[in-house]
């Protein structure tokens, strides 16, 4: 079994979009694909760059598997491309594999940088190339989601802990409880960016909330009645 059966041991299938605008390069890419890997790919396909991030962003059950991308297509280059389909920590929305007719370390690197996960050349592409470098892709795309999600995990953790130190020294020395409600709203719209902060009060959905509280603990320490000896 292929590492790309077993990345999808729990899906039935892979679902793979090829975009090239020649029909006998999409039909290699295909055949070549199926004869890397024993699990079952499902195929979508575009001639152009502009059907291609279409076929990606409105997948029906979200974004594919993977993207073959040609390097060079009628409307778009593949950086172009990857510009569109990047989120705004700028991965892509699926792995992507660029696919290329001549592959030089300049066009190489640029998407790289771009935001592709690899590269391979239509020269030397055989169907353990490609299946390797789908491989690849699908592991660094999701290496990278994961370290993506996990930074700003702690980034939003440490802006919070910096609002609630930058709170309490706020409000500390002061008595006045409309002074700490001002104070409050400055630090609050420091914090969230915004050019004004209303707190409002809520004294009447309090004291409902409060009523309904009292009315469970009343509940809950009710003692039995006493029952009367006949």
């Amino acid at each position: 079994m292929t590492m790309l059966s077993a990345i999808a041991t729990d899906r039935r299938t892979w679902q793979v979009v090829v975009v090239d605008d020649s029909p006998d390069d999409r039909a290699e890419i295909r055949r070549l694909l199926l004869r890397g890997s024993d699990w079952r790919l499902v195929f979508a396909e575009a001639e152009t760059g502009a059907a291609g991030v279409r076929a990606v962003l409105d997948a029906d059950g979200g974004p594919p598997d993977c993207l073959l991308l040609d390097y060079n297509l009628p409307d778009m280059s593949a950086p172009e491309v990857l510009a569109a389909l990047a989120g705004p920590d700028g991965l892509p929305a699926c792995p992507v594999v660029v696919i290329t007719g001549s592959v030089g370390h300049q066009q190489s690197r640029q998407v790289l940088r771009a935001g592709a996960q690899d590269y391979v050349g239509k020269n030397w592409m055989t169907p353990e190339c490609l299946t390797r470098a789908v491989e690849n892709a699908a592991e660094r795309w999701s290496m990278t989601r994961e370290l993506r999600d996990s930074e700003a995990a702690l980034r939003r953790s440490a802006e919070r802990d910096a609002f609630r130190l930058a709170l309490t020294d706020a409000i500390r020395p002061l008595v006045d409880p409309t002074a700490v409600k001002n104070e409050a709203a400055r630090v609050l719209g420091t914090h969230l960016r915004a050019s004004r902060v209303v707190l409002r009060r809520d004294p009447a959905g309090r004291a409902a909330r409060h009523r309904a509280k009292l009315h469970r603990w009343r509940v809950g320490h009710a003692r039995p009645a006493l029952r009367r000896r006949p």
